[in-house]
């Protein structure tokens, strides 16, 4: 992700992502988001609910992974459904431009991603050059 949009969402959630200032032999939040910016939406959204529905909730991870998204958080359990409600969005979501139309999960060389049929003819495969 672009790391003004990574500011954007540490900025206004400084609570659920303060993990991002401790060592990676506590957190993985300073990697930042390892995911594309077609995503940013999604994880804005999921962001205020967590933050409203558990203030002590504190992320530990954001990923992509097998072309889905994964939150890995601690809270309670309205956190744990909304994450699970935003990786399952994540998989209709293209995770370069957000597009929800012909997107689909693709698999290129046993790496999965979740691209609109646009972003996958004009990036992703190493096969089209």
């Amino acid at each position: 992700m672009k790391a003004e949009l990574e500011e954007k969402l540490f900025a206004e959630f400084p609570v659920l992502y303060a993990g991002r200032n401790e060592l990676i032999t506590h957190n993985l939040m300073p990697f930042g988001f390892e995911c594309g910016d077609g995503w940013f939406d999604i994880l804005w959204r999921l962001s205020k609910i967590l933050s409203a529905a558990d203030p002590e909730a504190k992320a530990f991870q954001v990923k992509q992974k097998f072309g889905t998204l994964r939150f890995d958080v601690i809270g309670n359990d309205i956190a744990q459904d909304s994450v699970e409600r935003a990786e399952e969005e994540s998989a209709r979501t293209c995770e370069m431009c957000g597009s929800h139309v012909g997107t689909k999960i693709r698999s290129y060389i046993g790496w999965y991603s979740t691209f609109c049929a646009e972003c996958d003819r004009a990036k992703i495969c190493p096969e089209k050059g």
